[in-house]
Parts: C-alpha cells; structure tokens; sequence
C-alpha cells in the first residue's frame, strides 16, 4: 500500500510534496531472514522539532504498514522510539512486500501550526483529527520467497511406509538412508493413507507422523559422530539447504543448547500450533454443518 498521488488538506513531511519549508522525514530499513521469520529493523531520521516533539509528548508516533498482496497479509505496527523490530512469519509472506513508514496523530490535534510550515499554513488555524498521516516515505519494495517452496513440510525427505515384520510396532523411523523411512504399523499406515489424501487433514497427520519423526532425528543428531555419518545423505543435504537460506548452519543449530524439540518445531514452523487451529477450523465447520 505505497502512498502515490494523495493531496493533503494539511502539512505532510515528504520529499515529493509541498507543504514544509524545511525537515526530512528518512527511515533505513533492513531485512534479514532466520528459519521462520523475516526480520525487519528500521532506523528512523526525522528532521523535525515539532514533529520530534509531538512525539515526545505522546501526541504523535511512527507507523509502520506492511502488506503483502499475494497472500493478503495486512498489518501495522507502532512505537514512539527512532529504532524499532519486528518479526513476521515467512509463511505469512509471499512475493512482493511494500512498506510504509509514517508519523502519524494519537489524537486530535486542534492548532496543528509549526514554523517549519510553508507560508500558506503558518497564519491558517488547522484542525487535525486523529490517525492522520503527519509524515510518510514509501520504502523499498522487497521480494519474499515462502518457506514452503524450500521445504514442504517434510514429506520431500520421508518415506512413509508399512511394517513388514509380524512384530507390528507403533512407529520406526530409519535414518540411516537418502530418505527417512518411517515404519508404520498396516492399521495405523491405512490410515495415514486415507487421510493425508485430503488436504484439511495433512497439517494435523504431519504433527502426529512427521513430528515425532524429526524430533527423534535431532535426538540422535545431537549425539557424538551421528552428523558426519548423516551429511552426505540426501535428507541431510535437504535440511542444511533450507538453513542455509535463512542464513542459518544445521551443524550449529544442532550443537546448540536447543533442544530437538525446539529443532523440529523450527523447521517445520510451529506445527502442534498449526494442527490444532487445523483441527479447531474442522470441528467449527462440522459444527456449522450440523446446525
């Protein structure tokens, strides 16, 4: 939602429109990404007295929009502080990203009058209401690739599969091969089956498959020599391309002190929260189609 060819009753800071005889409003920002999130810090450079004391006072604040049309994703965040942080989760984000910073009233403001007004608005008595943008500058647009188009989820680096010994067990995973083999037992990969076919019900079989899976994985990954036996398969190359891009090393994120199940939620974005807002969205719908 850049700003483009709006007209303002009122003085507005920015470079492309009248209504300041002196001050900038400039905003630095940078991008950087971790395994789930974009992080996205602003320096703020306001040139302004009144603006910068309008602040102080409360009266006024930076604004920041961010959207992302591709995926709908709409939001603003806020602070009266010239340094500010936020994160985003990638799977909120994709493609086109547009930003915009603004000074924007907390109230409103009866005698809206500065010397660093142009001529025109310095004997002019101005009622601004509040929410009104005071200063604004369109940010750089900036590309967002989605986590999901580098790693599904899982399923790229599993086999799942049926026991076939008459000692039907629960769950095995194997790791030990290019693609993880996880064992079911006949009853319990019928089912798996059946359900990941339909794709309301994939989210919830991958936290209840998928997850355990991993979690055992980086269990035995945090043990002496189990990763430089492992880094030449392909599941393991798979991994560490995903880190990678988000500038991240699988190696020291397995040596860290997080634990294996902080690891596999990472990397697959938070999945027990995932499954059940899935299954919370199942059970309303049913709910809905039985009254």
């Amino acid at each position: 939602m850049n700003i483009s060819k709006r007209t303002f009753s009122y003085p507005v800071l920015n470079e492309n429109i009248d209504g300041y005889q002196k001050g900038s409003f400039k905003v630095v920002v940078t991008n950087t990404n971790d395994l789930n999130d974009l992080i996205l810090k602003f320096n703020i450079e306001l040139d302004s007295i009144y603006l910068k004391e309008l602040i102080s006072k409360g009266i006024a604040k930076y604004f920041f929009h961010i959207e992302c049309s591709a995926t709908s994703f709409r939001r603003a965040y806020e602070t009266f502080d010239s340094k500010y942080e936020c994160k985003i989760r990638l799977n909120n984000l994709s493609g086109k990203v547009e930003v915009v910073a603004m000074v924007v009233s907390c109230q409103d403001i009866e005698n809206y009058t500065s010397n660093e007004f142009d001529e025109d608005y310095k004997s002019v008595n101005i009622f601004v209401p509040k929410h009104s943008i005071l200063a604004y500058e369109n940010l750089p647009i900036f590309m967002v690739k989605p986590p999901q188009e580098e790693y599904d989820g899982g399923t790229s680096i599993f086999n799942v599969c049926k026991i076939t010994s008459d000692d039907e067990k629960n769950m095995e995973v194997d790791y030990r091969t290019d693609k993880i083999l996880i064992h079911l037992s006949s009853k319990s990969y019928d089912l798996f089956v059946n359900f990941i076919k339909s794709k309301d019900c994939q989210k919830i079989v991958h936290t209840m498959v998928i997850f355990p899976a991993l979690v055992y994985i980086f269990e035995e990954l945090k043990m002496e020599g189990v990763i430089e036996d492992c880094e030449s398969l392909n599941w393991f190359i798979s991994l560490n391309k995903t880190y990678k891009k988000r500038n991240l090393d699988l190696k020291q994120e397995i040596e860290s002190e997080k634990t294996a199940i902080e690891l596999a939620q990472d990397i697959m974005n938070m999945p027990i929260m995932t499954g059940l807002e899935t299954l919370n969205d199942l059970t309303m719908s049913n709910d809905g189609d039985e009254e």
